[in-house]
């Protein structure tokens, strides 16, 4: 082929005058264009293998630069390359060595004999694959003079070569387009994303745009949106209330087998803890809150998870009563509910850590904030005395200073948001498309957008059931099926290239039959 023939004229001049350049910084002029990139930016074991041998015998020589000259600049080794009698030069050992080792390279692909042998005859009965395998062992012609099918190879025509038969970019296998699809399931075997994909089939096989098909198929394979990873939507916290006590947040843990109700406001992030022993019913949660709401007052509103205690009729008529809205985040999905989230993380460190849990409550009640205010603060206006001395004028009630108070609490939820946002980009859910529902491992199809935020309705074959965005993954309506079938052809082994090359004899194997 022309590439292997320039390739070869580089070495044999460079070889030719070893005793005069050897140690020394050289550049080399060449009009073969294609030829440029391959001796200097690519490594050896990206080269088709049949130019691999020409690169490891130029190693020797220090080798400054490759520049292109055009052929009718090029007088000199123009004119000393018109054709010559036949060498009768028998090749060295250095040449034999190299040529069992690019023999090797291309014996160690990892196809089997018979797959090897099915793709060479796919490549043959391929229009394309044989307009290409022309061009290699003749001339390429300029981009506009080719077909619109071969164009893409047009680009990458320094890399294609053919070894017995087979068409090669570097050491990749060129796939016909009847084998493609066939490809394709056998690099996503194992349901991998799609980087992982794409690594796997640069290990052997190549066609013009492998990589974007790689990239669609992932993303519509049925198995994967069922068990790919949701990315929560942008944050969306809860407006900062007007007053303390406006807006609490309410909830259940458990720390050492004990369950413990936890309130917490919203303004001040002023938190009451209540321990439950022996019950957690709606009654003793209601009897609890209502201890909490003479101490502070009745709240306006008052949410929570839908556990069965704040889901019953007896909680809803104890908001009747006390005046109070009561609202639910979505189910199953407490993150919904995060100030009280992030509320029940902290009250549980800190009693882990401290013997004396008043003492452990007292302490962060009295610890400022990020706006500089303490929960007891800006929710009693004043100071609270705690085990730290603190001298009198500090006492007093003093209200804080809202303003500052507001300017300080929105640079703080803007920060946290901006940083948020920047990780989690789940977009919103239009009606009618199917959905898998995570915790419920069944489909569905999306209704409507539920009245709370983020939550939406969905039918699923026995109910309609709410959910948050992030319980809902996208299911791809137009699937090829055979993504999932098994295929009954020879397996293309592509999962790995082999570490170690074995020592061939170089007189047992003279060519690369697929015998």
């Amino acid at each position: 082929m022309p590439i292997e023939k320039e390739a070869l004229a580089v070495t044999w001049a460079c070889e030719r005058s070893s005793n005069y350049i050897i140690g020394k910084p050289i550049t080399i002029e060449t009009d073969h264009k294609p030829l440029v990139p391959l001796l200097t930016n690519h490594t050896i074991d990206k080269l088709p293998p049949r130019l691999q041998r020409y690169k490891m015998r130029l190693m020797r020589f220090h080798i400054k630069d490759v520049r292109h000259v055009p052929g009718k600049l090029h007088y000199t080794a123009d004119t000393l390359s018109r054709k010559i009698p036949e060498s009768t030069v028998q090749p060295t050992v250095e040449e034999n060595e190299m040529n069992a080792y690019v023999l090797n390279v291309i014996d160690a692909l990892p196809a089997s004999n018979p797959r090897l042998k099915e793709i060479q005859q796919a490549q043959d009965e391929d229009e394309v694959c044989k307009e290409v395998k022309k061009y290699c062992m003749d001339q390429w012609p300029e981009k506009d003079h080719v077909t619109p099918a071969v164009k893409p190879y047009w680009s990458v025509q320094g890399e294609l070569t053919i070894a017995d038969g087979l068409l090669l970019k570097g050491t990749r296998l060129v796939i016909p387009s009847r084998l493609q699809r066939q490809t394709l399931n056998q690099i996503h075997e194992g349901h991998q994303g799609i980087s992982k994909c794409r690594e796997r089939a640069k290990i052997s096989v190549w066609w013009p745009g492998l990589s974007a098909q790689i990239k669609v198929m992932v993303e519509n394979c049925t198995t994967c949106s069922k068990y790919r990873q949701q990315h929560p939507e942008p944050l969306m916290p809860t407006p900062l209330p007007q007053r303390p006590w406006q807006l609490i947040a309410t909830d259940l843990f458990i720390l050492e087998k004990v369950t413990y109700l936890l309130v917490v406001d919203y303004y001040s992030r002023y938190v009451e803890v209540v321990a439950l022993p022996k019950s957690t019913s709606s009654s003793k949660i209601i009897q609890a809150l209502k201890t909490i709401f003479a101490r502070h007052g009745i709240p306006d509103e008052v949410r929570s998870d839908n556990g069965p205690q704040y889901h019953s009729d007896e909680f809803a008529q104890f908001a009747k009563e006390w005046g109070f809205k009561h609202s639910t985040s979505s189910p199953r999905y407490p993150q919904a509910n995060g100030e009280v989230e992030r509320a029940v993380k902290t009250v549980k460190n800190i009693l882990k850590k401290e013997q004396d849990p008043t003492k452990a409550l007292l302490a962060y009640r009295s610890t400022p904030l990020a706006s500089g205010y303490s929960p007891a603060e800006l929710l009693m206006g004043r100071k609270i005395k705690s085990t730290i001395p603190i001298t009198l004028p500090h006492l007093p009630p003093q209200l804080p200073n809202q303003k500052l108070f507001i300017e300080k609490e929105e640079v703080y939820r803007s920060k946290q948001k901006k940083n948020f946002d920047n990780r989690h980009k789940a977009q919103p859910l239009k009606p009618l498309p199917p959905v898998y529902i995570t915790d419920m491992d069944c489909t569905g199809t999306v209704i409507r957008p539920s009245k709370k935020p983020r939550s939406y309705l969905v039918d699923t074959p026995t109910t309609v059931v709410r959910r948050n965005r992030v319980q809902l993954q996208n299911i791809p309506k137009d699937i090829d099926k055979k993504q999932d079938k098994q295929e009954t052809t020879p397996s293309l082994n592509i999962n790995s290239r082999p570490n170690r090359i074995k020592t061939w004899s170089l007189k047992a194997r003279e060519n690369l039959g697929l015998e």
